[in-house]
């Protein structure tokens, strides 16, 4: 039997030639698995991450599909990945001026499921003809006085942003009732 002595070297081998277990010298001792975990700890300082933009870095990193799994669950345990949360986090930062249309374009580019999306959207509503009220005061619209061809181009501006045209078309309606009840009262 082999005597056991102590590493006083702090080269991780013991005098059977055996490497110790449990801890970690140079990077490259690392395991994969940990390397990963470790890369996507350090890209969450920057900013919050999907899970699938999480993957995508890890890969493009090199890291085999199963240290990248494994890093994944790994985040998600501790919920440092959370689309979920993630895209609540988002709605509430942009729903006064993003359409509920380009949110959730932006949500499937970033790799959030239909499904998250429509439930985040469900428990925090977001109003589109307040919005369309609010892009109409920045655009200066005067209501009534405006020429219909400045309409249409105040409606085709709204619509690209990926307002619906009947928000575009209500907001429109109350911004000139708004206006005829000021100057009904002046």
């Amino acid at each position: 039997m082999k005597n056991f002595e102590p590493d006083l070297t702090g080269k991780g081998q013991n005098t059977s030639g055996n490497r110790k277990t449990g801890s970690y010298g140079s990077p490259s001792e690392r395991s994969e698995n940990q390397q990963a975990r470790d890369k996507g700890l350090y890209y969450l300082q920057f900013s919050s991450k999907t899970e699938n933009e999480m993957r995508k870095k890890l890969e493009e990193q090199g890291f085999s599909d199963e240290a990248v799994e494994d890093a994944i669950l790994f985040l998600k345990r501790y919920r440092y990945l959370d689309d979920e949360a993630y895209a609540s986090r988002y709605l509430e930062r942009n729903r006064k001026k993003k359409s509920v249309r380009q949110m959730k374009y932006e949500l499937r580019q970033k790799g959030i499921a239909d499904k998250i999306i429509e439930a985040v959207l469900e428990e925090e509503p977001v109003d589109e003809v307040s919005q369309v009220l609010y892009w109409l005061e920045k655009k200066k619209y005067s209501g009534d006085e405006t020429q219909r061809e400045e309409r249409q181009k105040l409606s085709a501006f709204l619509a690209r942003k990926g307002f619906s045209y009947d928000a575009i078309a209500s907001a429109m309606l109350h911004y000139v009732r708004k206006e005829a009840d000021c100057k009904h009262y002046t």
